[in-house]
């Protein structure tokens, strides 16, 4: 995703990574405990959330988005319009994964500093 889908999209990423909050963490646990993946368990329960989410954004949401993805460069597929608003879907779980990887490390680093003060 480029700046600017990250932009028109950031409503829709942070009501995703924050409409469930056990997934949230159990997803950043599985990030923490598993290392990289290419996909976790618990990234499956942000999907349907996804899909709802990118459904109910206002046509002109997503025409922007349309237009976004037909004017990227380098160019993208040719894909229906139905298609290409099904991969943000997929791109905003993505987004909030990404987000999830840096939480999980940042909680972690913070947690070993305070063990490591308190010695």
């Amino acid at each position: 995703m480029n700046r600017d889908e990250k932009r028109i999209l950031r409503t829709a990423i942070n009501v995703l990574a924050h409409n469930n909050s056990n997934a949230w963490w159990e997803l950043k646990r599985q990030i923490f405990d598993f290392g990289y993946q290419s996909y976790y368990p618990m990234q499956g329960e942000f999907d349907r959330t996804a899909d709802h989410i990118i459904a109910g954004l206002s046509a002109e949401v997503k025409d922007s988005l349309v237009k976004e993805w037909k004017n990227s460069k380098p160019p993208r597929a040719d894909l229906p319009d139905s298609e290409i608003l099904a991969t943000y879907s997929c791109l905003i779980v993505e987004e909030v994964v990404e987000r999830a990887r840096a939480a999980a490390y940042r909680t972690e680093n913070c947690s070993a500093l305070e063990i490591a003060t308190s010695i």
